[in-house]
């Protein structure tokens, strides 16, 4: 009987999502590469325009390699919340750069906080998925 759960419990852990170590290498990587890229977020965007657009690539790129893992929902959408530029995360952040020119030293703390936490909580979902 013993031997009958232990066999259910591993077929279960098999079908769920599985740990993806890409995937926490891109979140972990960008959230350092999105700090940097808006500590100078206070300074004209387009002496740092080259800067943005890649991290733009990057953060799409992580989006798009999310999707490619099955069963993995909760990190696609906490992908595309960061991504989004109508949202309030890191999207919105360098397309308000971008429109305004550069943003204001109290904005890019508080931006950066709610950036890193996003981050953080991409991080945990990748870590939480067996391995």
């Amino acid at each position: 009987m013993a031997l009958a759960a232990l066999g259910l419990a591993i077929a279960l852990g098999a079908c769920g999502p599985s740990f993806s170590q890409v995937a926490l290498n891109n979140a972990s990587s960008l959230k350092d590469k999105s700090a940097t890229t808006l500590a100078n977020a206070t300074l004209p965007y387009v002496d740092h325009k080259d800067e943005v657009e890649t991290l733009r690539r990057e953060l799409d790129n992580a989006c798009e390699q999310a999707k490619k893992q099955s069963r993995n929902d909760a990190s696609i959408q906490q992908w595309e919340l960061m991504r989004n530029p109508d949202g309030h995360l890191l999207g919105g952040a360098l397309k308000r750069w971008q429109t305004e020119g550069k943003l204001s030293p109290a904005f890019v703390t508080e931006v950066s906080d709610q950036i890193s936490k996003g981050f953080d909580q991409i991080i945990d979902l990748e870590t939480r998925k067996p391995k």
